[in-house]
């Protein structure tokens, strides 16, 4: 029998957890508001490229479901 410990370092693991994390996190972003529509922060921003953008605690999370597959970005992440 595996410990918990080696059980966390098999590959279908990693996957299954990786898996469930995004399915959490599609499921956080089409059931949460959105203060502004997609199609209009797009409209919003596009005129001014490059931007900076800020996220508040954790809301980081949720940039692979706004950002387009055109749009180039950095991160910086602050203690």
């Amino acid at each position: 029998m595996l410990s918990s410990r080696r059980l966390l370092h098999q590959s279908w693991v990693k996957k299954a957890g990786a898996r469930a994390v995004a399915k959490y996190l599609s499921f956080v972003f089409k059931t949460n508001r959105q203060v502004v529509p997609l199609t209009e922060l797009y409209a919003r921003v596009d005129p001014d490229l490059p931007v900076i953008l800020a996220f508040w605690h954790g809301q980081h999370f949720l940039v692979p479901f706004v950002r387009r597959p055109t749009d180039r970005s950095k991160v910086l992440i602050s203690h």
